[in-house]
């Protein structure tokens, strides 16, 4: 499987076509579809294709046609300038050994938008692992104390939980209880994200 991971870019050339090619390409290669979020006045870069062999000599059509605003590699990422227009682009990759090619048709698109739209804050997936990290030696299942690794206690407590990991390192109420310092400004952020999306599961 190809994984495609993106990154911020700094400006690029476009791709040189290596000499030697392997002799052909295995029946498992393939890219996976996939869609690249781009906020308009960035350059991004994806992530470099997983396979072992890097002498696959790449090429790609891109539809609309947008000339060298999205290039790809000699080591296969795909390449999106920053003066690339708002709008939906699909890109078709071509890949290339001395006795055959593959296409992967639209194989990703690339969406370039004015702005991103925010991730909002879930317990699962953003609150939770600051509380199994931090507060878990007292609220958990079976505590005496309030279980916040429960959703709907975590949630009904959210008010407390912001006034305790918020006091002085030592002043009475400060939670984590015992700790002298305070979790992150990160982490407290999360929480008043958390609530203000909503408190979401």
């Amino acid at each position: 499987m190809l994984g495609l991971m993106f990154c911020k870019h700094e400006p690029f050339e476009p791709s040189i076509l290596v000499e030697e090619k392997p002799i052909s390409l295995p029946d498992s290669f393939f890219y996976t579809k996939d869609t690249l979020l781009v906020k308009k006045g960035k350059s991004i870069q994806s992530g470099l294709p997983n396979i072992k062999d890097t002498n696959y000599q790449f090429s790609i059509r891109v539809s609309p046609d947008v000339g060298d605003k999205i290039l790809i590699s000699k080591q296969g990422e795909i390449l999106v300038d920053s003066t690339l227009s708002v709008g939906m682009y699909w890109v078709t990759v071509y890949v290339h050994a001395k006795l055959n090619s593959k296409e992967f048709k639209d194989v990703l698109a690339v969406n370039c938008v004015d702005s991103i739209p925010k991730v909002k804050i879930s317990y699962e997936l953003h609150v939770k692992p600051i509380f199994q990290a931090n507060c878990s030696p007292c609220h958990y299942d079976g505590a005496p104390r309030p279980n916040w690794l429960d959703y709907e206690t975590a949630k009904s407590e959210i008010d407390f939980i912001l006034d305790r990991t918020q006091r002085t390192p030592g002043s009475e109420g400060f939670m984590p209880n015992g700790g002298t310092s305070q979790i992150s400004q990160q982490e407290i952020n999360t929480f008043k994200e958390w609530k203000k999306d909503g408190l979401l599961p």
